[in-house]
């Protein structure tokens, strides 16, 4: 099993027999370098720093048993839904969820009761496979856990639609779960960015 010591800026994953291989921010590698041509501040930079942990902040280690479980929860959001498994959401979900859909021009649902019921409601208007991928993982040090990840809908008719799940997830008795989900919709090429003039 690996054995995680902290090196330097990051860590060093080491294995018997293996030489240590540095981790600077998680899986993904470390954070990008800002471009020279990126000022600080421009769209660009503020969007990245969204997404990816910057060097001026502080990182938190997150084992590779949570990182997991973490990305498990998130994948199996689909199977649960597209299988009807509604009365599991509660596996997913803290009781007191936040399931942001304002982005689609609807109120913020609140609890787990409240999202089986808008499921429930949207009846075969539901899509009949949620895919989830491109997650990324990112511990903060209030013990949080902020996920962002990709999903793509299949309707029924063969059209698809994609969004963006950002989570908040937490430990809880009965292991990790998502305390507040927001989900975005993906309606034009690269995020509505034009270039810069």
């Amino acid at each position: 099993m690996p054995q995680l010591t902290a090196a330097g800026r990051g860590l060093e994953k080491s294995v018997a027999g293996r030489p240590p291989v540095r981790d600077d921010h998680d899986v993904h590698g470390p954070a990008p370098a800002r471009s020279a041509r990126a000022e600080v501040g421009s769209p660009l930079t503020t969007r990245l720093a969204a997404i990816h942990v910057g060097p001026e902040r502080t990182r938190v280690s997150l084992a590779l048993e949570d990182r997991l479980a973490i990305i498990e929860l998130v994948s199996l959001h689909g199977h649960l839904v597209d299988d009807g498994s509604l009365d599991r959401l509660d596996e997913l979900f803290t009781d007191d969820v936040v399931y942001d859909l304002t982005d689609f021009g609807q109120e913020p649902l609140s609890g787990v009761a409240a999202v089986r019921e808008a499921a429930w409601a949207l009846g075969a208007a539901n899509p009949v496979a949620h895919h989830v991928t491109n997650v990324v993982v990112t511990a903060g040090t209030d013990g949080r856990v902020q996920v962002r990840s990709k999903g793509l809908g299949i309707k029924a008719d063969g059209s698809c639609g994609s969004v963006t799940y950002d989570d908040t997830v937490v430990r809880t008795a009965d292991g990790w779960r998502i305390s507040c989900r927001r989900v975005s919709a993906r309606r034009t090429p690269l995020g509505g960015m034009t270039k810069p003039s």
